[in-house]
């Protein structure tokens, strides 16, 4: 059997709330250009990356988003106590972050303008890139920041 969360388009919102879900690499597929949207619990995606091409935003209020595919998506979102955690690394559109914890050993690259970092916490071994173009406005000082261009 194999499992599909697929976010239609955008205002769709796919959200997970509470417990834990988990996303295999054998029999899960996320796609679309929704909302994803974790406000509870556990999310462990472990799909390959072939198997994740979700485009849409991702919002993590609460809980944790655990990601092992690089993450395809035009936004991320992160504030409250939510904890997202990127094995691989990483390059949104758009980054805000009002609160929570990004974490892991995954890369995170900014590409846009527009991202905006004004509290939470930036750990792990993965390291934020501000690519030549991109920009990042930050309101509180944390974490390890670099800026090329």
């Amino acid at each position: 059997m194999t499992d599909t969360a697929r976010c239609a388009s955008a205002p769709i919102v796919l959200e997970f709330g509470g417990g834990t879900y988990t996303l295999d690499a054998a029999t899960s597929r996320v796609s679309g250009t929704g909302l994803l949207r974790v406000s509870g619990g556990t999310l462990n995606v472990n799909t390959a990356d072939a198997g994740y091409t979700h485009g849409g935003a991702i919002q993590v209020t609460g809980g944790a988003a655990n990601y092992a595919p690089r993450l395809t998506s035009t936004q991320i979102s992160l504030s409250g106590n939510g904890t997202l955690n990127l094995a691989n690394d990483t390059r949104p559109a758009l980054y805000e972050q009002t609160g929570g914890t990004l974490t892991g050993g995954g890369n995170l690259t900014l590409t846009g303008v527009g991202n905006t970092w004004t509290a939470g916490t930036m750990t792990g071994g993965g390291v934020t890139t501000i690519a030549a173009g991109a920009e990042l406005t930050l309101t509180a000082n944390y974490g390890t920041r670099q800026h090329f261009g």
